[in-house]
């Protein structure tokens, strides 16, 4: 179907974050857009499409749509949505934090990608309390947002984050049947990015999952991509990088420290990961780092 890239940019260059608050009634096209954007329906119903994908939505509904995701909405009746629109890096410094919740994960990474593969909604409907609560949270937002004084930036960051720890706190209550899959997966995942310089086993993470060894690598797969093993082995590898980059540690100093005592092993990961062993990863950083400073002039 035809659809169209939703141009927009934030009014703040150095604050890539906004809130859109907006009554939809009929029918909004197709379209897509660079920015991750979280949706709540404040009020009324209607239909939204993701992809391929068609399900209804009514009051307390949220859901997350990723980066170029084709989406629409259909046979609005009386819709009111607050829409949260903010690039992926304005999140970098809280990720640490924030990977440490199973909810997290299943609402704002592994949900988007079940809808779209299963054809069955895991999205968050919260309760009538939770509901007054997120209500209150948006309305303190919409006021920092609307009427800008000294500090709104740092306080709408603020509320953002207690937002999104509020919103995967109550996914982890959610009953639904596709919730509470994502979130046997969001747990493994909270967990290797919380230990991953520890020692873990498939076994470890299925019994977290509470599921057998072959059922939980299915799933993952079906849900990321790749294997638990492989997505903790690229967890290590990152912060490995990073390391490597920064520090002058050791290249098997660094493997233990990340969890990967057989250097021969790291060394083969990092390869396989990353494209090049971990001596030429870092001396490469070094050659491109002393020719920048060839060229600006700086010793």
């Amino acid at each position: 179907m035809l659809h169209s890239y939703y141009f927009w940019e934030f009014p703040d260059s150095n604050f890539p974050f906004a809130i859109v608050s907006t009554s939809h009634h009929g029918n909004y096209p197709l379209h897509r857009h660079k920015f991750i954007e979280i949706v709540y329906i404040m009020s009324g119903s209607g239909l939204h499409t993701l992809d391929d994908d068609v399900s209804t939505i009514a009051a307390g509904d949220c859901f997350v749509i990723p980066v170029d995701c084709v989406h629409a909405y259909t046979e609005a009746e009386d819709m009111h949505i607050v829409n949260f629109l903010f690039d992926e890096h304005l999140l970098d410094p809280f990720q640490r934090e924030l990977h440490a919740l199973p909810g997290y994960h299943a609402l704002f990474t592994l949900e988007p990608t079940y809808r779209r593969q299963f054809d069955s909604c895991g999205r968050l409907r919260p309760s009538i309390s939770e509901r007054m609560a997120i209500s209150e949270l948006i309305e303190q937002m919409l006021a920092e947002w609307t009427t800008p004084a000294p500090g709104y930036r740092l306080k709408l960051l603020a509320l953002f984050i207690q937002l999104l720890t509020d919103l995967a706190r109550y996914y982890e209550r959610n009953p639904g049947k596709p919730s509470a899959q994502l979130m046997q997966i969001g747990a493994v995942i909270s967990k290797i990015e919380e230990d991953y310089a520890q020692p873990l086993s498939i076994g470890q993470l299925a019994e977290i999952a509470c599921m057998s060894e072959r059922n939980l690598t299915r799933r993952f797969r079906e849900c990321v991509g790749i294997s638990p093993i492989d997505y903790l082995n690229r967890r290590r590898i990152e912060r490995a990088a990073r390391e490597l980059l920064n520090t002058t540690r050791p290249i098997a100093a660094i493997a233990g420290s990340v969890g990967m005592d057989n250097s021969n092993y790291f060394s083969r990961q990092f390869k396989r990961i990353t494209g090049m062993n971990p001596r030429a990863y870092r001396s490469k950083d070094k050659a491109h780092a002393l020719r920048n400073s060839i060229d600006t002039g700086v010793t």
